[in-house]
């Protein structure tokens, strides 16, 4: 190295231009330099040398491991950005996820409030639907009571037993004379009946065509009241 040679050139310059001592002659003159002074000086020189190397070997290490733990964290910095990014995208999609959930399910809100709105109206039409059908049926039930009463009642005690059922008709082996007074007989009893019957139609009329309605309207719905019911 530079500094190495430097340092033996001087030990080689001072060695030529000391005095070269005669065989015999007296090492400890007056003014003459000791005869090991420039080799301890170039032994000093290496010693120095070396400790600089080794000091700068110490620090050419110390560099190097400086540099393995920048890299280290540098990589450990990268890995942790890469992490940072891939938890953002993850929570972006978790947004968007989120976003979705929340439509959905206003869209179902929405939808499951109107189904409770129909389950409403169809369950007001199935209660009024069980109140027609109980009235009809109850209509229903005092017209059968009515016509069996009127079925099993004698024909004196009743007068619209004469008006639903007709005598019969004669055959035509009887006399005209007998046929003629039957005729007249039936005819005398119809006349009658209707004169017994006519006071108490006025009042009953309008019931009775209520009660036409109400059965026209069971037979109509007779089938859907049914299904409602089920």
């Amino acid at each position: 190295m530079p500094s190495h040679r430097s340092s033996a050139n001087t030990s080689r310059r001072t060695q030529s231009n000391s005095p070269r001592q005669s065989a015999g002659s007296c090492p400890h003159w007056p003014g003459a330099a000791p005869a090991h002074a420039p080799t301890d000086l170039s032994y000093a020189g290496q010693d120095f040398e070396e400790a600089l190397l080794d000091e700068l070997k110490d620090k050419n290490t110390e560099l190097n491991k400086a540099y393995s733990e920048r890299d280290r964290y540098q990589n450990l910095y990268e890995l942790a950005n890469k992490k940072l990014s891939e938890s953002h995208s993850a929570k972006e999609d978790l947004k968007a996820q989120v976003q979705g959930l929340k439509e959905d399910n206003a869209a179902l809100k929405a939808k499951l409030e109107d189904a409770e709105e129909e389950i409403d109206l169809l369950a007001y039409q199935n209660e009024v639907w069980d109140k027609h059908y109980a009235e009809l049926e109850k209509n229903y039930s005092d017209l059968s009571a009515h016509y069996s009463a009127v079925a099993a009642s004698p024909p004196s005690s009743s007068s619209l037993r004469g008006a639903m059922k007709l005598p019969e008709r004669p055959k035509s082996s009887h006399k005209p004379s007998g046929r003629n007074e039957h005729r007249e007989h039936r005819e005398h009893r119809e006349h009658r009946e209707h004169k017994e019957e006519r006071p108490r139609k006025g009042g009953e009329r309008e019931s009775k065509d209520q009660r036409d309605r109400l059965s026209r309207r069971f037979d109509e719905k007779r089938p859907t009241s049914s299904r409602s019911r089920r």
